[in-house]
């Protein structure tokens, strides 16, 4: 089996098919479909009790007025004896976690990922105005009329504002998370540092998120540009990524590897490490790859802060942040007048 065809086996199982039912789909026997499931990493022996704990699941949930972790949950199960305290089960509940939010039988906000956090960017709109901005001026006037004369400097748009893409930065890596935000605060671009393949609370939070960018202008592109090591997991957490976002919440992205590629190592002359040979992905990746494999902390960080910068500008247009300029300027006028012409009247407003 390939690593798809084992990818969709396994998703049928978790979601309770038995492997009598699955194996003819790919022309195995049951024997052979549970040795490639067993290959793979898939909780056998446990997956369907943890099935039969989704009722004791949703009770766990309703006792807490808010959001929980996988992990308390686990402890809660393990104390009622519904599942054994073993990292097996742990696993599985995390998978069965998936599988029944998928399926709509708890909703994806049951619990929260305390283990991965964004890194805020700007949101490529304002809820300000020049009017509002003026409104808020003259009601701290007559106590700071100096304020109230330079009022007109607090109107700003941020820097993506009425961009055609909304640009996000995902890395693998969390340990690259502050050479990476030097470049992400000063464009004001969001980061997500995944620490591995990413939660599914993680990915519902961003699509939250951009869900919110699109109800603001909704042909606005997404595009993600990932960082990860050149091995069989960091291309799959690519794909993954992608994958989440548009099968579990909707949302059409564009993913688009920045780093590391086969042409940076031949060009930086990076050193291979050994592939994980007991990591079930890594048949099919030393067949195509050799058994090797390349992390992105081997970049220099000054090439790493080049790359992430590069790929920014692309994807940022300088005709559309000069209209930008143009209107902050124009903003910042109105407000002057205005200001003027309010003091001129002694706090009375001119029609």
């Amino acid at each position: 089996m390939n690593e798809e065809q084992i990818r969709q086996a396994e998703k049928l199982y978790l979601e309770g098919k038995k492997l009598e039912e699955i194996a003819p789909i790919f022309n195995l026997s049951r024997n052979g479909i549970y040795y490639w499931l067993k290959k793979h990493g898939t909780p056998m022996r446990e997956a369907g009790t943890v099935n039969r704990s989704i009722p004791m699941l949703k009770k766990v949930l309703n006792d807490y007025h808010g959001t929980v972790t996988l992990r308390q949950l686990f402890y809660r199960l393990v104390s009622a004896q519904i599942i054994p305290n073993t990292e097996t089960a742990y696993n599985t509940l995390g998978k069965q976690t998936v599988v029944a939010r998928r399926r709509g039988e708890i909703p994806y906000n049951a619990f929260e990922d305390r283990n991965r956090d964004f890194i805020q960017g700007q949101w490529p709109f304002s809820e300000e105005t020049e009017e509002s901005v003026f409104e808020d001026a003259k009601e701290t006037y007559e106590s700071a009329e100096d304020d109230f004369e330079s009022s007109c400097y607090n109107y700003n748009l941020p820097l993506w504002y009425d961009q055609a893409k909304h640009v996000e930065v995902w890395v693998e890596k969390e340990a690259l998370a502050g050479v990476c935000a030097e470049v992400t605060q000063q464009y004001g671009v969001w980061l997500a540092p995944c620490k591995g393949y990413p939660s599914l609370s993680f990915i519902y939070a961003a699509s939250q998120r951009l869900n919110r960018i699109l109800s603001e202008n909704s042909e606005k592109e997404l595009l993600i540009l990932y960082f990860g090591d050149y091995d069989m997991r960091g291309l799959d957490i690519e794909r993954n990524i992608q994958q989440s976002f548009e099968e579990d919440f909707g949302l059409e992205i564009n993913v688009e590897r920045i780093a590391l590629t086969r042409e940076q190592i031949q060009q930086y002359n990076l050193p291979p490490n050994p592939a994980k040979i007991h990591d079930p992905m890594a048949r099919g990746w030393i067949e195509t790859q050799g058994n090797v494999a390349w992390e992105l902390d081997a970049l220099e960080p000054n090439v790493l802060t080049n790359l992430i910068k590069e790929a920014i500008e692309r994807n940022f247009s300088k005709s559309v942040n000069d209209t930008r300029l143009k209107k902050i300027s124009e903003g910042q006028e109105y407000i002057r007048r205005e200001v003027e012409k309010y003091l001129e009247n002694d706090g009375e407003v001119s029609e």
